[in-house]
């Protein structure tokens, strides 16, 4: 049986808190939270490793912050790749 991870809560001063709540807006994000979390999973990539999170399927902003964020970091793939990998699929 897997153990529970206890909530977490991270506090900051009220002009941070203000200010990421505003940072947040302007990137897009519908919420502080959403931009953290992002945040997190960016550096977990930047690091070789696997997202934290999982992206929401039914969130097309979110999968495309996500694909740009892999092409500004040079994981992509050229278009004979990609047309093999079609085939190799079928």
């Amino acid at each position: 049986m897997a153990i529970k991870a206890p909530k977490l809560t991270i506090r900051f001063p009220q002009d941070a808190s203000r200010r990421i709540h505003e940072v947040s807006q302007q990137r897009g994000f519908l919420t502080p939270d959403a931009y953290v979390k992002s945040l997190i999973d960016a550096d977990a990539v930047q690091h070789s490793e696997d997202p934290i999170f999982e992206a929401d399927d039914d969130d097309p902003v979110e999968d495309f912050r996500r694909a740009w964020a892999d092409a500004m970091k040079g994981n992509v793939v050229t278009w004979d790749e990609l047309v093999k990998a079609v085939k190799d699929d079928d």
